[in-house]
């Protein structure tokens, strides 16, 4: 177990004198090979062109169906609201 700290101290060195001194860090600009430029041939911008969709302006309307609900209106919804509050109030004074 000792000698686990030397050996992974020693096997960068190791590696590195293996390159016999001709190692160097260089900047590297292109991450992908062939300068970033697809390699697949002219096939693929055709398919492309066939699959992908048609872009352009939408100009086609939408019709929207407004169905009316029928029932109490937001007035007399609150009235009735407001008397069974006042109903709720008076029971709970009279206790």
């Amino acid at each position: 177990m000792k000698s686990l700290p030397l050996t992974v101290c020693v096997l960068p060195v190791l590696f590195l004198a293996a390159c016999d001194g001709e190692w160097e860090m260089k900047l590297v600009t292109d991450v992908f090979p062939y300068g970033n430029e697809r390699t697949a041939g002219s096939g693929v911008a055709y398919v492309l062109a066939k699959m992908a969709p048609a872009m352009g302006a939408n100009l086609e309307t939408e019709t929207v169906e407004v169905k009316r609900v029928t029932g109490p209106s937001i007035v007399e919804k609150q009235a009735e609201d407001k008397a069974r509050l006042e109903r709720m109030f008076e029971n709970a004074q009279r206790k």
